[in-house]
């Protein structure tokens, strides 16, 4: 019984008794603060990197690595204003991606315009992604019901 297992492995500390935590650790709770704090007709989350590191409390450093790392995924958008009336404009793609849909047709072209001039990104990413999620693979077929032969 005490020689059963051979070696030693180290397990896994909770968070709150680490001193260090992982960059998706901080991906996640940086995810869950923008979609707090953003809803469908306001996707993005305009603030400061000063209060956003206060809120989480990650270090700075960590929290421009984890931006740029996010943008480099394009998993968000951030646009920083430096200067005294300065901040940071962040939205995550998925917040985007869902206030498009869920925006009346008429409307969608001028929101889309907005929404690219505000994170200086190209027009065409943005249809590039909305067609890939209407063509989506169809799955289903149709069945004739009197076509099968049941028994």
């Amino acid at each position: 019984d005490l020689f059963v297992r051979q070696g030693w492995f180290k397990f896994k500390k909770k968070r709150s008794e680490r001193q260090r935590v992982h960059l998706s650790e901080w991906k996640e709770d940086l995810m869950a603060y923008i979609s707090e704090k953003s809803d469908v007709y306001k996707p993005y989350l305009v603030t400061t990197k000063k209060e956003i590191r206060e809120v989480l409390g990650i270090p700075e450093r960590t929290l421009d690595k984890l931006l740029k790392v996010l943008k480099a995924n394009q998993e968000i958008f951030f646009k920083i204003k430096p200067g005294r009336n300065g901040g940071i404009q962040l939205a995550s793609v998925k917040s985007l991606l869902l206030s498009i849909i869920k925006v009346k047709k008429e409307e969608k072209e001028s929101y889309i315009k907005a929404l690219t001039n505000s994170f200086d990104l190209e027009h065409t990413f943005i249809q590039e992604t909305l067609n890939k999620l209407a063509e989506r693979p169809k799955t289903d077929t149709q069945l004739d019901l009197f076509s099968y032969d049941t028994g």
